[in-house]
This record gives C-alpha cells, sequence and structure tokens, in this order.
C-alpha cells in the first residue's frame, strides 16, 4: 500500500532525525522500514501518523533515539570527503584567478570556518526533520545556512588577502593544477554523498568568475559582479527546486 503524503514526510523526517543522531546506518533501515509498514497498516484502518506520535513528532523521535544505539564511527566515512570538499570550495575561486597562496590565516581560519559549517548544517538537519520543516521554511533555513557560511569563507580569504603575508605563492601552472584538484574533487563529492548539488553549486558559484577572466574589466570588478551572478544563480536554483517539490506536492495531494 502506498503511503499518504503525510506519513511518507514522517518517515523521511525521522530517517533523517536519527542519522543525525548518529545511529547505526543500517538499524535505522529496520526502524523506518517497520515504521513504514505499520503506517500502511493504520492508514489501512484509516488512521494517520498522529495515532503513533500521540501529536508530538518529535518526542516520538525522541523516544526511538534513546532506544538506538550510537553509531558515530558510522559518520567518519564522511569525513575526509566532507573536509576535502570545504577546502576545495575555499581555494577554487583563488586558483580559478591565479592567485592562490596561503598564510597563517587561511591555515587556521579554513579548518575553524569548516568546523563551524559543519555544526551549522547538523543543527539545521536535525531541526527540519525533528520540526517538520517543510516548504518555504526550510527552504528559507537552508538558504540562511548556506549564505551565512559562504560569508565566513569571504571573511577568512579578505581578512588573509590584506592583513597577512603568505607563506607559499602558487605559480601560474600550479593555479591550474590546483583548479583542476578542486573540480575532481567537487565530482567524486558529488558521487560520495549522492549529492548533485555538489557539482551545481561550485559551477554556479564559480562559472561566472571563470567567464569574466576572458574580460578585460578590472579585477575587482571581475570579483564583484561575478559573486553577484553567481548568488542570483544560486538563489534561482533554490527557488526553481522549491517550484518543483511545490509541484510534486501539489501531485501526490489530487492522487489522494
Amino acid at each position: 500500500m502506498r503511503l499518504s503524503k503525510r506519513s511518507d514526510e514522517f518517515v523521511k523526517n525521522v530517517r533523517l532525525y536519527l542519522f543525525t543522531s548518529g545511529k547505526n546506518e543500517q538499524e535505522i533501515v529496520e526502524v523506518t522500514g517497520e515504521l513504514e509498514d505499520h503506517l500502511a497498516e493504520l492508514e489501512s484502518r484509516g488512521k494517520s501518523v498522529e495515532s503513533i506520535t500521540a501529536g508530538s513528532p518529535a518526542e516520538y523521535m525522541e523516544s526511538l533515539e534513546k532506544e538506538m544505539t550510537n553509531d558515530y564511527g558510522s559518520w567518519l566515512k564522511y569525513v575526509p570527503i566532507i573536509g576535502l570538499l570545504i577546502v576545495a570550495y575555499s581555494v577554487m575561486g583563488n586558483a580559478i584567478n591565479g592567485d592562490f597562496e596561503l598564510n597563517i590565516i587561511q591555515l587556521i581560519g579554513v579548518p575553524a570556518v569548516g568546523m563551524v559549517s559543519l555544526i551549522i548544517y547538523w543543527a539545521l538537519f536535525r531541526n527540519m526533520a525533528k520540526k517538520e520543516w517543510m516548504g518555504k521554511k526550510s527552504f528559507f533555513a537552508s538558504f540562511f545556512a548556506a549564505t551565512f557560511v559562504m560569508l565566513l569563507f569571504i571573511a577568512v580569504a579578505l581578512t588573509s588577502r590584506f592583513f597577512v603575508e603568505p607563506l607559499y605563492v602558487a605559480s601560474p601552472m600550479m593555479n591550474i593544477v590546483i583548479a583542476i584538484i578542486c573540480a575532481l574533487v567537487f565530482i567524486v563529492g558529488a558521487i560520495w554523498l549522492k549529492q548533485w548539488v555538489a557539482i551545481v553549486v561550485p559551477v554556479l558559484l564559480f562559472g561566472p568568475q571563470i567567464a569574466f577572466n576572458f574580460t578585460s574589466f578590472n579585477e575587482e570588478w571581475k570579483i564583484i559582479v561575478s559573486w553577484m551572478i553567481s548568488m542570483v544563480l544560486i538563489t534561482m536554483v533554490f527557488v526553481v527546486h522549491l517550484l518543483v517539490l511545490k509541484k510534486q506536492e501539489l501531485k501526490l495531494t489530487r492522487r489522494e
């Protein structure tokens, strides 16, 4: 039996919440599978999700979390690729411009911002699942989180550029090599995480920058205009994605 839209969303939220709680992946699959079967049986008798959550989905998720064993080790496999993606995002822009360099602020700031961004996204996804944020609420929460993280990286980049001397300056050839390595990291990250956004966002973020490198604009205008275009493109993709999800929700609602 096909689950209703409400039950299907609830199962997805439970799965995400348990994943962000550091539970074993196999156990999560088993628990959510049993939950799907239970909800299907309840719906066949005319009941809904509220019959098992007693009106509090958050408390129900917390009770499942307490009953399951922790498996934080399963998260470790994501750490290397996420770390590489963070580094790639932070250095790709400079490599494209041919002015990649390393200094003490970058060596400290990039890992620090990386840790902060992981905490922000962990808290975001956990709250999205627990509080069942949908539609506009989840869209704006995700958008502001992504924007804030991006601004942190920009702050590190600007601070390192104007306030300290570089420890290493890449040659023109090395800038090309670094840019290619970053591109490969984005591709591998998308495959490993099974998330197309790991490729799309870098294309939207750095594509205009590459295009403007072939123009006669001065360096300041290239950075400003390309950054503005990137922000517009990323916002448009978020909006289109939101509209597609909304359209899918309407189709499911009509079927029900």
